[in-house]
């Protein structure tokens, strides 16, 4: 969209003094997993809020940023996936963006 602003989460991670910043789907990951808490996250509930594709992508990019996330797999008939939670507190300290209404969209 032309004129649209990206949404962004200036975030800082437990015992940093430093803040990062998430832009974009790894923001609204970001915010997704803080905002389901211990239940977390999968691709499924992300994709049928119809916003997460590659779910798995946006968490290796903030695991780079030193989010700590915890994958687990979850069997199903034909297979498994995953769930993704936090793995300590992340402190959300300001959103901006067209998208910051629309934050957190897991399921």
């Amino acid at each position: 969209m032309k004129g649209s602003k990206k949404l962004s989460v200036k975030f800082a991670l437990t015992n940093h003094l430093t803040t990062k910043t998430a832009v974009g789907r790894e923001a609204e990951t970001l915010l997704a997993l803080v905002n389901a808490g211990p239940r977390g996250i999968t691709s499924l509930e992300t994709f049928k809020a119809g916003w997460a594709v590659r779910l798995g992508a946006y968490v290796f990019d903030l695991k780079a940023m030193g989010v700590q996330i915890v994958t687990a797999r979850e069997n199903h008939e034909g297979g498994n996936h995953a769930r993704y939670s936090l793995a300590s507190p992340v402190t959300i300290i300001e959103t901006s963006g067209h998208d910051a209404q629309q934050i957190g969209r897991a399921a």
